[in-house]
């Protein structure tokens, strides 16, 4: 059966929905927003896919066709990006984006004369005289304040809130009903949280106006109907931009409009005189009904870009593409570079996140090795070959193990950690072979963890195959999200194109290490390296690192530190060994016995009888 899913992505949240060839909604699901304006494409597309893909089973049919329509797609250039990275993420016949207003216009009105006035987070109003005639009001955002829109409406609630508090103003009920809907206790807590309030947070307030000025709160009253007559002018201006045509149609949509009957009812009343006697109404179609009805309109609107399977298909891996919403680099000052490159970067952080289950998956995987003396094993080529021997080279000082527990494997060997050499990437015999030439032989308690931003390196596949040859654990790290298939357990990191497209060192690299990190630190903590928190491994090498492993014997033992440091000598220099021979009262050659007896981990020894 032939579906289409549709998608609606806005400032405030996504939805999703699977519709079927009578039109019929089967499923629905909502998410996170999805604006590439303020979440860069990458982000943006991943959201839609996390709102959609649960919907999806193969037994309910193909999707043939999607319909998406997003806040931020009419900027220039978003359309076409976002056409193209929803056609590859779900593989659709067709795919379709607009902007989130135009679907609702288009399912509304289709080509005859009217207006939609949209109360929601933000306002806008759309309205035309015949096809081709269109204009638009409002709609310009949070700088702008959004007349006429639950942001407008709880923005102005807040003023007037503020100037009671400084007796400016009547006493309202707002000065109380606004904090504890922003979850604060008192009014003047809300200078420090509006820094970090986004629009939403702030619209989110609207709905407490309006319960305010239904239990008959005048300065709550006044606000919604000011608030009211904002959009009504909007309506108006619309109106005589399109020459107030004798037959047109009104429709109303959005949170505000259909949830606040005090606000339509303001609106409708100052609308009547200048639409010749027509009287608003909610909108017919909604978010998702309309863009389904989009999907089937013949011809397309030119507002709509569509793109078809096959007609552009990315062969590049996303970060050899190009940011379509970031300038050239070379365009830019330096504080502009600056600004550009550490909003990409805040994408690495996002990315790792989303793939939380992905990387406890292969923590465990890890930390099961290590458990079993095997070994961690990471293979790269480039970039990612050096982060994994950077990685690998830091846990031996940071958790007392043995340099061959966790190893690193470039290709080119050590002068690639210095130098481009090139084309090792390239060669796939060399993978296996530096694999399987390691010693001790590879075996089954080891895990090999390909490290490939692409995805696509040669060496670390044919590694990845000689892993699995051997019965090890076989992982891949990767930037890509079409990599599905290289290993047994694949980390896929979404973070999109680069700001310097290629240049894997940046966020990509970023997000790569992030991960290595929390493999490694993870599984030590699993197997028994870390002990209450503290790094007990470690090995005091210079004055940083003993005052550093002073503390931590102070800390776990309750010494001062004049006793700590005297413990650590006793010691040895090993945190574990002072450890204890505290908590067990026992000297150093009969701590570190039982430390050894073990298997070196803390925790184990303490618990032995």
């Amino acid at each position: 059966m032939a579906l289409t899913l549709v998608l609606e992505g806005g400032a405030t949240r996504s939805r999703a929905g699977l519709f079927d060839g009578d039109g019929k909604l089967l499923k629905e699901g909502r998410g996170a927003s999805a604006n590439p304006v303020e979440l860069g494409m990458a982000r943006c597309v991943l959201n839609l896919r996390k709102v959609a893909e649960p919907l999806l089973a193969p037994s309910d049919g193909e999707v043939t066709t999607i319909a998406a329509g997003i806040s931020g797609a009419g900027a220039s250039g978003y359309a076409e990006s976002l056409a193209q990275g929803l056609s590859t993420a779900f593989g659709a016949e067709r795919t379709l984006v607009a902007n989130d207003l135009f679907p609702l216009f288009y399912a509304n009105l289709g080509n005859s004369a009217g207006v939609l006035a949209i109360a929601g987070t933000g306002s806008s109003v759309l309205a035309q005289n015949h096809p081709g005639s269109r204009v638009q009001m409002g709609g310009r955002g949070r700088l702008f304040g959004d007349a006429g829109s639950a942001y407008g409406l709880a923005m102005r609630a807040l003023r007037r809130a503020a100037d009671a508090v400084d007796g400016r103003d009547d006493e309202t009920t707002l000065i109380d009903a606004l904090p504890h809907g922003a979850g604060l206790h008192f009014f003047d807590e809300f200078p420090a949280w509006s820094v970090s309030a986004d629009k939403c947070a702030i619209a989110g307030l609207a709905p407490l106006v309006t319960q305010c000025a239904e239990e008959g709160d005048i300065a709550a009253q006044e606000c919604i109907e000011d608030e009211a007559m904002e959009l009504a002018r909007l309506t108006t201006a619309a109106l005589q931009g399109i020459g107030s045509p004798s037959t047109l149609s009104l429709y109303g949509y959005g949170g505000l409009y259909l949830n606040c009957p005090w606000f339509r009812e303001v609106y409708e009343r100052a609308v009547i005189p200048f639409s010749g006697g027509e009287r608003p109404v909610p909108a017919t179609f909604g978010g998702l009904e309309s863009l389904y009805r989009l999907s089937q309109a013949d011809p397309m609107p030119d507002e709509v870009t569509e793109v078809r399977a096959g007609a552009r298909v990315f062969s590049l891996p996303p970060t050899e593409q190009s940011l379509t919403d970031t300038p050239p680099l070379d365009s830019l000052d330096a504080l502009g570079i600056a600004q550009a490159m550490s909003r990409e970067e805040a994408v690495a952080a996002m990315a790792v996140a989303d793939v939380a289950q992905e990387v406890a998956a292969l923590i465990e995987a890890a930390a099961a090795s290590l458990r079993s003396g095997g070994r961690i094993l990471y293979i790269g080529a480039g970039t990612s070959g050096r982060l994994g021997v950077l990685d690998a080279s830091e846990c031996p000082p940071t958790f007392g193990v043995s340099p061959d527990r966790v190893v690193g494997i470039i290709a080119g060997g050590d002068a690639a950690l210095r130098n481009s050499i090139e084309g090792a990437e390239d060669d796939g015999a060399q993978g296996a072979k530096d694999l399987a030439s390691i010693e001790p032989p590879l075996a089954p308690s080891d895990t090999v963890i390909g490290i490939s931003v692409s995805g696509s390196a040669v060496y670390v596949r044919e590694a990845l195959a000689e892993a699995r040859n051997a019965g090890a654990s076989d992982a891949l790290v990767c930037c890509n999200p079409s990599c599905t298939d290289v290993a047994t357990l694949v980390v896929a990191l979404d973070t999109g194109p680069e700001v310097l497209p290629g240049s894997t060192r940046l966020k990509a690299g970023t997000a790569t290490k992030s991960v290595l990190n929390q493999i490694t630190t993870g599984a030590m903590a699993l197997s028994g390296y870390v002990f209450e928190g503290r790094m007990v491994g470690v090995a005091p090498t210079n004055r940083k690192l003993r005052r550093r492993a002073e503390r931590i014997v102070s800390e776990l033992t309750k010494m001062d530190d004049a006793a700590a440091e005297e413990s650590l000598r006793e010691a040895g220099d090993r945190i574990a060994v002072a450890v204890i021979m505290a908590r067990r009262g026992m000297n150093a050659s009969d701590a570190a016995a039982l430390l050894e007896s073990n298997g070196g981990i803390l925790r184990v020894a303490l618990q032995t009888k």
